[in-house]
């Protein structure tokens, strides 16, 4: 598992809390309007802060050679270093459940007192399910791409949607906190596409369309 940045600092991302985001690298969609594209390959050559005035150690913004790939170990000492000025922390991506090990680094960080928010495509229900079990996360938010149809042209790669149903399910039944969201990708989704995900989404679950931003 590799960090591939890190935002410090964050009142948008955790509902109610301020935290920070970890973004992992590697996923295994390939979405033709990914914000984060730079991080769905698993390696690159260093670690990245998202913020040009990071306090991060060894990283003083995008422009500057940061941490060395991989990281984990000064990642958890720049959180460490954040307790009492920190609630929460959210673990992004790419696609954090693709890591088999990731319940380690969140592990870590609950015993640091922080509450962790998950952002996941879903595509992973085992391994979000022992998450949840094993009381590592306090918050979910999964996005849901598109209506079924679509699913394949949205998500970049063939999807067994059947997976997606039953993340749905975990994390509804969870009794967590949680949101499902939309991107609306211009020319991609319009406004019956979003009517016909708003039926899908469980009796009693927040649901949010956010708006496409381009990533240039």
């Amino acid at each position: 598992m590799e960090i591939g940045g890190i935002e410090p600092f964050t009142l948008t991302d955790f509902p109610g809390k301020v935290a920070a985001v970890i973004f992992l690298r590697g996923c295994n969609f390939s979405c033709p309007f990914c914000h984060n594209s730079s991080l769905i390959s698993k390696t690159s050559g260093h670690l990245s802060s998202t913020s040009e005035s990071s306090d991060i150690p060894g990283v003083k913004g995008d422009n500057q050679s940061g941490l060395e790939s991989g990281s984990i170990e000064q990642c958890l000492e720049f959180l460490q270093g954040r307790r009492g000025r920190l609630q929460g922390v959210v673990i992004s991506g790419g696609e954090p459940t693709i890591h088999g090990d990731l319940s380690d680094l969140l592990q870590e960080i609950k015993e640091m007192d922080f509450a962790v928010k998950l952002d996941t495509n879903g595509s992973q229900p085992d391994h979000l399910l022992k998450l949840i079990e094993k009381g590592l996360l306090d918050f979910i938010a999964m996005d849901i791409k598109a209506p079924w149809h679509k699913y394949d042209q949205l998500s970049g790669v063939k999807t067994d949607i059947s997976r997606i149903k039953r993340s749905m399910q975990i994390i509804t039944e969870s009794g967590l906190p949680h949101l499902f969201r939309t991107t609306m990708v211009p020319d991609l989704l319009d406004q019956e596409d979003i009517q016909e995900i708003t039926l899908l989404i469980p009796e009693g679950s927040p649901y949010k369309v956010q708006p496409y931003r381009d990533p240039s």
